[in-house]
């Protein structure tokens, strides 16, 4: 039977530096971004990709944990991640017997990525807008602290040129 293979191609917006998108190739490709896409897999997916994968009877009876394993490390050694060097695109190949499922299953590890890549953004952010709230809050009650004291200089201000209007008879120039 012949092997096909599915791809998907993911655009990446990171320097096209060889370290980067060897960086980006390798989390593509991790156990983390595998185990994402996985979960993402409808039971249909998951059952052909079991079937194709050849586990055996003793799969059956397997923990969960095991099964995820075994499919994990078969995804592992049937997905290839690669990046031509002369581009920012990424391409995602995961190679089976069944057209549909390596379709399925390189969509499913690219998309992960993505989704994984973007909450690693979003946490980054949190923290960077909350370090700047705290920061907008202390400076608010500075400049609250600057109006009192600068409010405060300007009654001095009219007291002392009130004083020198009593004593001099004339204003304060």
């Amino acid at each position: 039977m012949p092997t096909l293979s599915g791809s998907n191609d993911a655009t990446c917006t990171c320097p096209p530096t060889t370290r980067q998108t060897d960086d980006v190739v390798e989390t593509v490709s991790s156990s983390v971004v595998i185990t994402r896409a996985l979960k993402t897999l409808s039971p249909e997916t998951v059952e052909r990709l079991t079937q194709t994968a050849e586990l055996g009877p003793e799969f059956a009876n397997a923990t969960p944990e095991d099964r995820a394993s075994a499919l994990r490390r078969f995804v592992a050694r049937n997905l290839e991640v690669s990046n031509s060097g002369r581009s920012y695109v990424i391409k995602v190949q995961f190679t089976s017997t069944d057209p549909a499922l390596a379709a399925e299953v390189a969509n499913a590890v690219a998309n992960a990525y993505l989704h994984y890549r973007t909450q690693l953004k979003q946490g980054v952010y949190a923290e960077m807008l909350g370090d700047l709230e705290a920061e907008l809050s202390s400076l608010k009650s500075e400049l609250q602290s600057a109006d009192r004291t600068a409010q405060a200089m300007r009654e001095q201000a009219r007291l002392v040129a009130r004083r020198f209007e009593t004593l001099t008879g004339r204003p304060q120039e």
